[in-house]
């Protein structure tokens, strides 16, 4: 799922000529670099790329600052969610 993300993200940027090993080696560097990510969270980070100002494809660790931005912003939510349930269990 992730590596399909970066193929198609890698669609709307300038080609890069590569051999077929090269090209290999570049997508398991990236499956390598984004191991451990939810699929869905690097998915909304390359949405996010294609969406911005930025010209060029992004390197795997400017992807995973968005990622990163992406999953906080989740991780903030689900505390707030769980603060609001507290608050309606106490008032219960």
């Amino acid at each position: 799922m992730i590596a399909l993300e970066i193929e198609a993200l890698a669609l709307h940027y300038p080609a890069i000529t590569r051999t077929q090993p090269e090209s290999r080696i570049v997508v398991r560097n990236w499956i390598e670099d984004l191991e451990g990510w939810p699929a869905d969270i690097i998915s909304e980070a390359c949405r996010q790329w294609r969406n911005s100002s930025e010209r060029f494809f992004p390197t795997p660790g400017q992807l995973k600052a968005k990622a990163q931005d992406i999953l906080d912003h989740r991780r903030a939510l689900g505390r707030r969610a769980v603060e609001f349930l507290q608050i309606i269990e106490d008032a219960a």
